[in-house]
């Protein structure tokens, strides 16, 4: 298999895949963390009052080394509304556009019409894997920096100066790549900006093991890296900003290749709030 088959199967590496909750973590005492806010006793739950728009912005570096190519940088932006439901929590992709990079073909554009995305919804966040409406690259772009808007809490809340921790493993799809992550997470609660919010703080170690056929040929794929977030948590209880980046190393192994093709990736989501429910 020649290499150009493998990076043009690669093209969309950090665009897929999805992340799959778990059961809130239980925290532990933490110490003492820096806050521009006095801290406060009171804990806080997500009560997300219907709607909330976001705007979410999406960049991505992927870098064969070795290859002689340059890097593959793409920035896609995205307006979603997010709604409680009962005990469902829906997420609605309200437009979506390519701000660099190689132009967004308008057939593109239009398959991710009507895209939405649910999921269980509870007080300490998402309790299991959003579930999509619809399956490309584009929408799979988007929907992984969905996924990072609202972080596991512990279940009876958040409040400052704690620090929990915990890990999950969850299959993910990296465009041919049938993959699976597993992520060691380190939260911390610190006082916000505003009057009694919370900057949450969070460093994930991840792993990522997968397989894909192309040409009827396995390939496979294997790196480690670090995804750092911030959120800020709204005392009334819901998210305010998001910005994540994520650093990865991977390696894909390729039939009649004697050395596997190193691939660096990076990746920047920022997410902020744009519009408030009534009073």
């Amino acid at each position: 298999m020649s290499r150009i088959a493998v990076l043009g199967a690669l093209a969309a590496f950090g665009c897929g895949g999805g992340q799959r909750t778990t059961p809130p973590p239980t925290p532990r005492p933490g110490a003492p963390a820096p806050s521009v806010a006095e801290p406060s006793a009171a804990r806080i739950q997500y009560r997300i009052r219907s709607p909330l728009r976001y705007e979410i912005s999406r960049y991505d570096s992927l870098f064969f080394l070795g290859t002689g190519s340059t890097p593959q940088i793409t920035g896609r932006r995205a307006m979603v509304t997010v709604r409680q439901d009962g005990s469902r929590l829906q997420v609605t992709l309200d437009s979506v556009a390519g701000v660099l990079g190689p132009r967004l073909a308008q057939s593109a554009i239009d398959s991710t019409r009507g895209t939405r995305w649910e999921s269980r919804a509870s007080a300490s966040g998402p309790s299991e894997a959003y579930r999509s409406t619809r399956n490309t690259v584009l929408v799979g772009q988007v929907g992984a920096a969905v996924a990072l808007l609202y972080p596991q809490l512990p279940e009876d809340g958040v409040r400052i100066g704690e620090v929990w921790d915990d890990s999950t493993s969850s299959p993910i799809r990296l465009d041919a790549f049938e993959s699976l992550e597993t992520r060691a997470r380190n939260s911390r609660a610190i006082a916000g900006a505003a009057p009694k919010s919370i900057r949450i703080e969070v460093v994930e170690s991840l792993t990522r093991t997968g397989k894909a056929l192309q040409g009827g040929r396995e390939m496979g794929l294997a790196g480690s890296g670090v995804r750092r977030v911030l959120y800020d948590l709204a005392a009334d209880g819901w998210i305010t900003m998001v910005q994540a980046r994520d650093s990865l190393d991977l390696r894909v192994t390729v039939p009649d290749s004697p050395d596997p093709i190193p691939v660096r990736w990076r990746s920047t989501v920022i997410a902020r709030l744009r519009g408030l429910p009534p009073a």
